[in-house]
């Protein structure tokens, strides 16, 4: 009867839950690490002692663990630790081709373009929500992705040259602006890899880059 009390403890349902949450999002998967080390020193607390349940709740936690780390890798990546080959590829091409700001760029890619670009070039928003007022999102944010018409005066506002967009973005207005950047002659793709996509705007002091390194890009456009 003891040894089954382990199955009801807090710990076990916060697990649960922070589990089920990193199956949508990387970063809760540090959170269930960290609950998953306390409920580990529980069941070795009698280090003796190991009791079928127990021993079923450390194999059933591993092999929970590793199903979501398969889940939460970008598929076709290969399984191990480091930095995902051609995840930095965005980034050092920004570098290597000197494409100037100021950039436009989602949610997503804040925090790896502040990293990427070592302070030269300016975000406009990060992963940080807690360092932006609430209604940066919901008045800003969202409308120039949804609107054409605020997105034009976001462009004279901010006189965006560079667009650096995380197209896995999976939100209704993401995918909006995207398909309205696809049918902008305004905008030029000059970049794409498999989590990002870069335009740059078409003007005449671009005009050297985007005759160099204009893609077509295998994304389909919303009707």
């Amino acid at each position: 009867q003891r040894s089954w009390r382990v199955l009801y403890n807090p710990l076990i349902l916060s697990w649960l839950l922070t589990f089920g949450l990193s199956l949508s999002a990387v970063r809760y998967l540090s959170l269930s690490v960290f609950i998953s080390f306390i409920i580990l020193a529980y069941c070795l607390k009698d280090f003796l002692i190991f009791s079928k349940v127990r021993i079923s709740i450390l194999w059933g936690s591993l092999m929970l663990g590793v199903i979501a780390l398969m889940i939460v890798t970008p598929q076709k990546a290969p399984f191990g630790l480091g930095l995902v080959p051609g995840i930095e590829g965005a980034g050092i091409f920004l570098r290597e081709k000197n494409i100037k700001g100021p950039y436009f760029n989602n949610y997503d890619n804040g925090g790896y373009l502040i990293f990427e670009m070592r302070g030269k070039e300016k975000v406009f928003v990060d992963n940080r929500p807690e360092a932006y007022p609430a209604d940066f999102f919901s008045r800003e944010y969202v409308p120039i992705q949804q609107d054409p018409k605020r997105w034009a005066q976001a462009v004279e506002q901010h006189n965006f040259n560079t667009i650096v967009f995380y197209h896995r973005d999976l939100t209704n207005w993401g995918k909006a602006f995207l398909s309205y950047r696809l049918q902008d002659p305004e905008w030029v793709p000059i970049y794409f890899d498999f989590v990002h996509v870069i335009f740059i705007r078409n003007s005449p002091e671009n005009k050297e880059i985007i005759e160099k390194n204009k893609v077509e890009l295998p994304i389909k456009k919303r009707s």
